[in-house]
């Protein structure tokens, strides 16, 4: 039976403590020497690479650049720099004063030279940045009001110019072999500004400053670099720095929600890949809500970063280390922990010869970053990650990675199978989900004598004309039930490196069927309708899914089942149909008719009841609803107390939502018999 929870229950968010996931201070012994090893080239470099120290760059002065306003704490506050240092000295391998003891060797900061900056910015940056030197406190107030997200005082330009030089002269060291890999604990951050544009607490773009200059200076040992962006907000200006490049690679993974999340822009998205000579050379992973941690960023490191790391083979590989994807962080409300990053530290040091720069981005919990910053810095000294909180990817991780990889597929052949539009002019190419509904048609129609519901109104999308089906006589029946739902799962094994089935090996897989026979069995009334996907019109143009699953809804309702002769009537939603039905609720007088809304939304966000017309909607839907939600559900992170506006929340161990149905099958019934007897 399901356990359904009283109205006073309340599940504890889900925290991580950055304490709890410290990892072990020891550095390993020195490594003995390798007798096995027969090759003359590795042999001769042998004894530099394995006495090299990581190297670390901080400058406590990169702290003067500090809000004016003396009451409000910003975000971008300078201690947090300190409190990276300050985990790392606190852990024995640095010391104030720098030591031949010390693991890593302290890198001297420096200014960036203006041919520096203006390798990636236009002259007009540079001088706004620098005519802040001299201004006013009024006149820094005006110039923080005439720029995105900024602050300035008379320091930031001296900061801005010490954070960007700091990160080439730390990457240089790498590059040139005075050290093994480096990290540079700088501020203020960089990755929002753009060529002709300042913004997003990012004055200079430190990363983008330094890869051009070490391409640069060292233009024989660095033709291709590899910049990974794991701040939680997109990069929207090293992008842009290096879009039409093609021997830098810019890897995002990011917040994006349909360019909502910060900066609000669209060029985070997933088919952003780059143009003229650098198409495919931007890679955009965008995840569509909060919540993500520790195994949907590793399981898109698995799939997307490191095999097209592995096909890139770059020369230098430059982390934009940004910690607010970490566990507290205020802004980025995401779950990543310390071992999450240590263990993407540990990947991209496979790549480029282990040549990796580490430039510090966003972050603004202080305790998340400091032991995340740890984490990354005990990487680079040779130490195994901790074990990972999660393991496994949430659905809206796996469904964005098969987007990206479906995209990237045209630019690299480690993203096979290869993306594939059927040529519009060959007659027999027909969508997948409108064969398998028409063969779903014929066996309702031999079983049951289930017929097409005929859909008119104008403005509806005509991939739903076939979509929708109804049971014989349903229209006279005192019971009804409308059952909204996506299409069955194909569950493929595809030919080689291409996007072929293999026919022999594949099945379709119907969660809803076995619900569909027991209403007929019941000799309820039934209107059954799949949500396509992809929904076009007769042009090809595509649709909403979500609106136009709405607007079916309210139709199905105003001119079937409220003309109908049911006394009770349950709605039963899985996946896309969800926000269709909980539409129809807000909208419309159906308390008086419907018994119960049944929704399958597995991992799937929450959608709650949005009406101000009638109060009472809310807790009438909380009191008549199931809402079957799993685990993994970033909810049950968010939200102490649920609202009465998302029904009542059933906890389940399924992701899937078409196993979640099945597993559940037997409960729903009952409960449906229950609620039908009343």
């Amino acid at each position: 039976m399901l356990n359904v929870p009283p109205e006073s229950e309340a599940d504890p968010v889900a925290t991580v403590k950055p304490s709890q996931l410290m990892l072990s201070k020891e550095v390993p012994a020195e490594v003995g020497h390798l007798d096995s090893i027969q090759d003359k080239d590795v042999e001769e470099q042998k004894p530099d690479v394995l006495n090299m120290k990581s190297g670390l760059c901080y400058d406590p002065r990169m702290r003067f650049h500090a809000t004016l306003d003396e009451v409000e704490d910003h975000p971008e506050d300078p201690r947090r720099i300190l409190q990276v240092f300050e985990a790392i000295k606190e852990a024995g391998y640095v010391s104030a004063i720098p030591t031949a003891r010390d693991a890593f060797i302290r890198i001297p900061s420096r200014e960036a030279t203006l041919e520096e900056i203006l390798r990636v910015h236009s002259k007009d940056v540079y001088d706004m940045v620098k005519s802040s030197e001299t201004m006013s406190r009024e006149e820094l107030v005006n110039l923080e009001k005439t720029n995105d997200s900024l602050y300035f005082n008379n320091q930031t330009f001296f900061c801005a110019r010490l954070a960007s030089g700091s990160a080439v002269e730390t990457c240089n060291a790498v590059v040139n072999g005075k050290v093994k890999n480096a990290f540079a604990i700088i501020r203020p951050p960089g990755h929002h500004s753009e060529p002709n544009k300042s913004g997003g607490f990012c004055l200079f773009n430190n990363v983008a400053i330094t890869a051009r200059s070490m391409m640069a200076r060292y233009p024989e040992q660095v033709k291709r670099v590899l910049i990974l962006d794991w701040d939680v907000h997109h990069g929207n200006g090293t992008q842009m720095a290096f879009y039409d490049d093609p021997n830098v690679l810019y890897i995002s993974l990011h917040r994006y929600e349909n360019g909502r999340f910060y900066p609000g822009t669209t060029y985070g998205s997933a088919e952003n890949c780059g143009e003229g000579e650098g198409l495919g050379k931007t890679v955009n992973i965008p995840w569509p809500c909060a919540g993500m941690s520790d195994g949907d960023y590793i399981y898109a490191f698995q799939k997307v970063v490191m095999p097209i790391g592995y096909e890139f083979n770059p020369d230098l590989v430059i982390i934009s280390a940004g910690f607010d994807a970490a566990a507290g962080d205020p802004l980025g409300q995401c779950y990543l922990t310390p071992a999450a990053y240590a263990h993407m530290t540990q990947m991209l040091l496979g790549l480029a010869e282990g040549k990796l720069f580490v430039s510090m981005e966003g972050g603004y919990s202080l305790s998340s970053i400091s032991t995340a910053g740890l984490a990354v810095a005990q990487t680079l000294l040779g130490i195994p990650p901790a074990k990972l909180h999660t393991v496994y990817a949430t659905a809206p991780a796996v469904k964005t990675v098969e987007e990206v990889t479906r995209i990237q597929s045209r630019y690299w052949k480690c993203m096979r199978p290869i993306f594939h539009t059927p040529p519009t002019d060959y007659t027999h190419v027909n969508p997948l989900h409108e064969v398998v509904r028409a063969f779903q048609a014929k066996k309702l129609f031999d079983n049951w004598q289930m017929t097409i519901l005929p859909i008119s109104r104008d403005g509806l999308s005509e991939s739903y004309a076939n979509q929708a089906l109804c049971s014989n006589g349903f229209f006279h029946r005192k019971t009804l039930v409308l059952f909204v739902h996506d299409p069955p799962d194909v569950l493929g094994s595809s030919q080689g490196n291409s996007n072929l089935l293999n026919l022999s090996q594949s099945a379709v897989v119907d969660y809803a069927e076995t619900y569909i026979d027991w209403c007929l069995q019941q000799d309820f009334g039934l209107i059954d309708i799949n949500v396509p996907e992809l929904l076009t019109d007769a042009d090809g143009r595509p649709y909403s899914s979500t609106e136009e699953t709405k607007l079916l809804c309210l139709y199905i309702w105003d001119n079937y089942i409220e003309l109908s002769s049911a006394e009770k009537i349950i709605f039963i939603g899985e996946g896309r149909a969800v926000p269709g039905l909980i539409h129809l609720v807000s909208s419309r007088n159906v308390s008086t008719r419907v018994k119960s809304v049944i929704t399958f939304v597995g991992t799937d966000a929450l959608c709650g009841i949005k009406t101000i017309s009638n109060e009472d909607v809310p807790s009438w839907y909380y009191k008549h609803s199931l809402v079957l939600v799993s685990n993994g559900n970033v909810c049950w992170k968010k939200m102490k107390r649920k609202k009465k506006r998302y029904g009542r929340l059933v906890r389940t161990e399924h992701d899937h939502k078409g196993e979640l149905m099945q597993q559940h099958y037997e409960s729903i019934v009952q409960y449906m018999e229950k609620i039908l007897r009343q």
